[in-house]
Formats: structure tokens, sequence, C-alpha cells
């Protein structure tokens, strides 16, 4: 059996109306707080048309049910909101005879208080070529009406009809009988309306679409007509008008659809001229969502019926200044249980939205052959090169795909995803369902049904990876919400619990965990996750010294660097296991006079490091030749700025100075065989720190520290 795809449209809530009669949605309209739904009531004889607003939970806030007027089928309701703040619908009754003409109805409703205001008459219609309304002025609005004769022949022609907003009335303001196939109409920023119709020259010339411009709501006042239609191959034509869209700078943009083949117009709507066109744009039958955003062109193709030869999750990006399609994704979604009772893999996009980052969020069906939906489907899709960020499938059942499923209506509202569409709850019985997601598209946060029938279904356990941290206890206790990544079940609460709690320094590294949630009635769903355990918390070592320690050595001899971690009592301590790992310069190690930088590490168990630092300061024991020497000579001003000045207060022969840095290099050398009894050296040209400065008599030496500022 097909299925047209206007006919397999969205869902609603389930939670909080149970018993209520399960509906089948045919339009969605996002208002300020809310969403307005249209649908009818499943398996009702007559059908039942409903009308209803939801708020961002999914709740239903008021609805409408009418018996429109004793027709016993319905076909869609189309949701409008129109610049006079009030929601109006148009309804598709057709007769019971397949060929015969379908009716259309227009109701006015009250969106707060959701009553009917006011209802037109019935109109007859053509089935081919849908009718449509227009947001004409704040006190008016238009019906635009294709007409087939009663017998279901062929289009009689076409007619617009003017409304006033505020009572209903009706004004029969253009009436054609051109015959046509189809008909579109749109209406510039100044009031002038645009419509399309078909023209064909001879018998033996092809059936061309032309586009006209008329003065305001005067049909009559032509002021350019144009076709669009070219012989040369590879060229886009315009056979057939399939969609007409208008922006607000009153740039129009027409799509032709000619053997499964779109070709996109950019018509100038001053003249009618072709601005650019694009041949092959796309491979289906139809355009089934359009934006215009961040002055590009997004739009999805799909196939006429829900199935039928869409292969593709597939969005176009076109670029409105150079008319450059910039990217056209050819995206899968990832295949969920098994396809029963069909096999196949048709896909489509019916709907699509945009968050703040410009990225996509689309809804729409995947893995039917055969003319029906299949599953729902819903993907996020990166907005700038149409790669696929991620999918989900919403089903009630993750074992099979449901054979009716579909999403039909993508929404983000405060930058939540929330999507539209008809859910299977039993093999061929589907109602409306309101999903959201979370901005990864990473878990279904919730699904809300109206009726109640859904099966209970077990619940979803989600796991992500953890990294936890031990405390300086060397503990960590893993609690379930730092695995769960939003787990949730269908109908009801849950609860989690895991498997392993408490981890200690033996458990440093990776661990699988198990999460374990259970619904409400005891049913339960597992998952695991990789905890990972570090310890980043450093070693600490006592009776590290905190200031230089002082050796004294005779005259010529070196000092042996000992085992300062036994000698000064070091000890070490952390949350975990540690250890010493070091010493430098290591135990052993002979050093001249002079400051030496000493350096103990140490280090636990997950290489977390700690350094124990002080100066060693070797000085030598002075004789008495030393002793003389030291006690004749006078250095200032110490510290200094640049200029030592040493004096030779007992003018003993003196034969050189040298300075030297902390690790005993010389770096320059002063004679002072025939200096006088003062002598001042320069520090201009050294960094400021501190030198030693060594002053060699001829029987004994002496070396004195110096502080350069």
């Amino acid at each position: 059996m097909k299925y047209l795809i206007s006919t397999i449209v969205s869902l609603i809530s389930f939670v909080g109306f149970a018993q209520a009669p399960c509906d089948i949605l045919f339009d969605s309209l996002e208002t300020t707080d809310g969403i307005f739904i249209s649908a009818e009531v499943a398996d009702a004889t007559p059908n039942i048309p409903v009308i209803s607003k939801i708020d961002l939970t999914g709740e239903e806030v008021w609805r409408i049910e009418d018996d429109i007027d004793g027709y016993t089928h319905l076909t869609y309701i189309e949701l409008f909101e129109f610049s006079d703040g009030f929601l109006y619908a148009l309804l598709t009754i057709p007769q019971t005879h397949h060929n015969s003409s379908p009716n259309k109805k227009i109701l006015k409703i009250d969106p707060v208080a959701g009553t009917i205001l006011w209802e037109s008459q019935i109109y007859v219609s053509d089935r081919d070529s849908p009718a449509g309304l227009i947001d004409y002025d704040g006190d008016r609005l238009l019906f635009y009406n294709p007409k087939r004769n009663t017998n279901g022949g062929n289009i009689s022609g076409w007619e617009v009809i003017m409304f006033e907003k505020l009572s209903g009335d009706a004004d029969l303001i253009y009436e054609s009988n051109q015959t046509l196939s189809s008909l579109k109409m749109v209406k510039d920023s100044k009031g002038n309306m645009y419509h399309s119709f078909i023209r064909r020259d001879n018998a033996d010339s092809p059936y061309r679409t032309s586009l006209r411009k008329v003065n305001g709501l005067d049909f009559k006042n032509v002021i350019w007509e144009n076709d669009y239609y070219h012989w040369e191959n590879g060229v886009a034509s315009m056979e057939e008008m399939s969609n007409l869209y208008i922006n607000n700078l009153d740039e129009i943009y027409a799509f032709s659809i000619n053997s499964n083949t779109t070709d996109l117009f950019k018509i100038n709507s001053l003249d009618g001229s072709e601005t650019w066109s694009i041949n092959n744009v796309g491979y289906e039958e139809r355009v089934s969502d359009f934006h215009f955003h961040d002055n590009s062109m997004y739009f999805s193709l799909a196939h006429l019926l829900v199935g039928g030869n869409s292969t593709y999750f597939h969005i176009v990006k076109v670029n409105l200044q150079n008319a450059a399609i910039e990217w056209s994704s050819n995206l899968h979604m990832t295949v969920v249980g098994q396809s029963t009772p069909r096999t196949g893999d048709k896909e489509a996009i019916l709907s699509f939205d945009f968050d703040c980052d410009g990225n996509i969020f689309a809804t729409g069906y995947y893995g039917d052959a055969n003319y029906g939906p299949g599953a729902w489907g819903i993907m996020k899709i990166n907005g700038q090169n149409g790669t696929k960020m991620n999918d989900l499938t919403v089903t009630y059942d993750t074992e099979f795909i449901d054979e009716e499923s579909s999403g039909l209506k993508a929404f983000v509202i405060n930058n939540t995803p929330i999507f539209l569409g008809n859910i299977e709850y039993e093999p061929l019985k589907n109602t409306r369902a309101f999903v959201t997601t979370n901005t990864d598209l990473t878990t279904i946060e919730s699904l809300v049904d109206l009726c109640g029938l859904a099966p209970d279904s077990f619940p979803t356990a989600v796991c992500t990876d953890f990294t936890g941290v031990l405390n300086a206890n060397g503990e960590f206790t893993l609690t379930p919400a730092d695995i769960d990544n939003g787990s949730y079940d269908l109908q009801g609460d849950i609860t989690m619990s895991i498997d392993v709690t408490d981890f200690t320094c033996d458990d440093l590294g990776e661990t699988e965990v198990t999460l374990t949630v259970t619904d409400n009635i005891g049913q339960v769903s597992t998952c695991t996750a990789i905890v990972t355990i570090v310890d980043d918390e450093a070693p600490t070592i006592t009776n590290c010294p905190t200031a230089p320690i002082t050796e004294l050595i005779p005259m010529g001899e070196s000092f042996t660097i000992p085992d300062y971690v036994a000698t000064l009592g070091l000890t070490i301590t952390d949350n975990c296991d540690s250890s010493f790992s070091g010493q430098t310069p290591p135990m052993g190690t002979l050093v001249g006079p002079g400051t030496t930088a000493i350096e103990i590490t140490g280090m636990d168990t997950a290489g977390n490091e700690v350094t124990c630092t002080f100066d060693l300061i070797v000085e030598e024991i002075l004789g008495v030749e030393e002793n003389n020497l030291k006690n004749s000579l006078v250095f200032y001003p110490n510290p200094t700025n640049g200029i030592l000045v040493l004096v030779n207060t007992n003018s003993i022969d003196l034969l050189s100075a040298e300075i030297m840095n902390t690790h005993g290099s010389v770096i320059k050398k002063i004679d002072l065989k025939t200096e006088n009894q003062t002598t001042e050296i320069s520090l201009e040209n050294l960094a400021s720190g501190v030198y030693y400065i060594r002053v060699n008599g001829t029987d004994a030496h002496y070396i004195k520290k110096i502080i350069k500022n």
C-alpha cells in the first residue's frame, strides 16, 4: 500500500493522558511557548480532526475536535500563524471516490483559549495542485485554490478568495477558467502577487511553467510574465514548478523537478528575468523542507511517496551570492535492529532546523523499500560541511525496525532539539509522539506519546567512561551518576547501581564497571564503562634543610658528600606508596671549597615527584699563614655595585687575586705584585650574584665571598 507523506505525520504525548484517544499527526507549528499540532483521531469513523497545543515538555495545553460537517475522511490539516497572532488551519477533506475532488475548509483559532473563532464554507479543490493561505496584511488573508470539476475530470481553473481576518467574511477577487496542472503563489513586501501556471504553445511543444507578477490584488493587471524552459541538454529548465519561495528582500526562488532531477532558479522580482539557475541540485521528486539561513539556502529532498526512491538523508546548501552548491549531503542512518517485515535501504529527511552553532537537526525515516515509512530516524549534521555528527532511532522496540514509524518535524527551541513524528506501538498501529534529545544527539531525554498504548519497554542504560582521582587518603568513591550518560526509561522513573564503588592505590589504571538501570517494574538494562583511577598528589619530604649546610675541610683537601637521607634523617610520605629515588650529586662525590647545590628526589607509585634542595658550603680550615693573610686584608664595599676595593693593611707581599663563581671556575685574574696598598677591582661586567675572591700570597692564600648587586 502506498502512503502519501502528508498522511504520515507527527506524534504527541503519552505521559499523563492514559485512556486518551490515539492521534495521527498531520502538521506542527512552533509558537512562542509551545507547539501547535494538527492530527486526526486514529481509527475513528468518521475521521475526527484534531487541533491542539502542547507545551515544551509534550503536555497537551488545549485540544479541539471537530466533526468537519459530517465528511467521512480527512487527508491533511495545514497550520499557519499569521501577523495578527491567531492560528489558522486549512483542512483537506476528500470525497469517498479516489478520483473525486477534495474539499478545503479554513478555521481561525484563538491560540490561547483553543477555541474556533470562525470557519469557512467548504471549497471544491484539486488533489494534484494544493491550495494555500497567504498572510496578505494585518486585516486580510488570501486563499488560492485550484479547482477540479466535480466528476473527477480535468482541472477547471483556479480562484483567489479574500478573507477578512476578524469576521471571516469572504470575497472572490479573481477567478480563472484556465486549465492547469499546478498553481503556486507568493506575495512580496509591497503587496504584489506572483503565481505560476502551465503553458503549452501547441500540441507538439513541451509543457513549461510561466511565472506572472500582478499589481497588488489586481490579477488582471500583469506587470510581467515569463517562462523558464531551455532546450539545451544539461541546462536548468522548468517544465513544472514544484516550489516557489520569496524572502524578505523580495528575491524569488523556484524549484523545478523533472524526471527526478531537481533544478533551482533565482528570479528577479522587478522584471522576471532569470538571475541564475543550477541544473541538477539533487535527484528526487520533491523538496521536503526549506530554510534561508546565514546568507545561504538549505533544502532537503525526498521522494513524492514515503519510501519510494529516496536513498539518503539528503540536504543541499547553496551559496546565494555565487549560485554555488557548497555541499550536498548523502548520509545514511545507523540501522537499529532487524527490518521486519520489510527490507530495504530507503531514507529521507522530512524536516530540519538549526541550533545556535549553525548545526542541523533533521528527522525522517529509513529502512523501507515498499512505499511505507519504516524506522523513525533523527540525525545531527554539521552545518558547515554537511557531514554526519550523530544519529538516533526512535522506537519502542530496538530489536526490530518499526514498519510505519516516521519522523515528521524537527525544531530547535531554546537550543533543545525537539522532534515530532508517528511511532508504531503495535504492528501497523501508530500514534503521534514528542521527543527531546541532548544537543550531542547521543541520548533521547524524553519521549511523550498521547494515548498510552505503547508497551512498557525495557529501560535503556547509556554509559560514559570516567576518570577518578584519589584523595589524600588514597581513596576514591564512584557513584552511578559518574558513568551515567543519559540512561532512561520511556514509561517511568529508573534507579541505577554499579558493581564497583570503592577504589584505592591498588586500583590505579583502568577498571571496567557495570551500570545497572532498573525501571519501576523491575526490568533492567546494563552497560559498561572504563573507569580510570589516577593519583595526582605528590609525596612530601620532611626534615629538608631550610638553610645552607656548612662543612670545614683542611686546606688542599676535598669534602666527601654523604647520603643526606640518612645523615639528615629525611622521611617521605604520600597517600600511596613512595620512596626516595635519587640524590644529586650522589653520595661519595668529592667537592672542594665553595657552594654546591644538593637535590634529593622522591617518587610515588603513580610517578608523582617531590624534591628537597639546599646548598652545601665547603670552607677550608686556615693555618697560621692563612690567618695572618686574612687579618691583613680588608674588602669593601661588600655587597658591591661594581667596584670592590682590596686594602693590604700590613703590606704583605701579594702575588695575585682570582674572581671565581660558585662552581669554582676562575672568571677573572688580577696581578697584585706591582699593586700598592689599595687595589680597585672592577666587577661591573659580572651579573648580579655570589662570587668568591681568592687572594694568593707567597706562603698562603685566602678566600672571601663577595656579593655583586
